[in-house]
């Protein structure tokens, strides 16, 4: 992942259900991301990435232990594995699950709105 234009470090946690990019002052998020899902679709075929942002980076990130590429190529090495082996199953149905609950929230939050401004236009009437 460092190797990607844009990106300053990269880190993944324990699991490796999870990537982290440090992105250089003015790199275009948007951009790098794209390529980001390339090269693990690439890599990881029995996996979908899923970028975050946000507030749900945040949570997602809170409480991880991140490692960088040295230390993963470390404990890889020590534990005598291949790099690409699934950790966890259930990471990417969790993953699919949190989305579906932040579209869902976000869908409501809109619809909320909708009808507060649309009882806003009523009472002005």
């Amino acid at each position: 992942m460092d190797e990607i234009d844009g990106v300053a470090s990269s880190s993944s946690n324990r699991s490796g259900a999870l990537v982290k990019l440090a992105l250089k002052p003015g790199a275009d998020p948007a951009k790098i991301a794209q390529e980001a899902q390339r090269v693990l679709i690439a890599q990881f075929r029995d996996r979908v990435p899923v970028a975050l942002g946000g507030r749900v980076a945040v949570a997602a990130a809170d409480g991880q232990e991140w490692w960088d590429h040295s230390e993963v190529a470390e404990l890889v090495a020590a534990a005598g594995m291949p790099p690409s082996v699934p950790q966890s199953s259930m990471a990417l149905p969790l993953l699919l699950l949190w989305w579906l609950i932040v579209a869902l929230g976000l869908c409501w939050w809109q619809h909320r709105r909708t009808l507060a401004v649309a009882r806003r236009r009523g009472l002005q009437a």
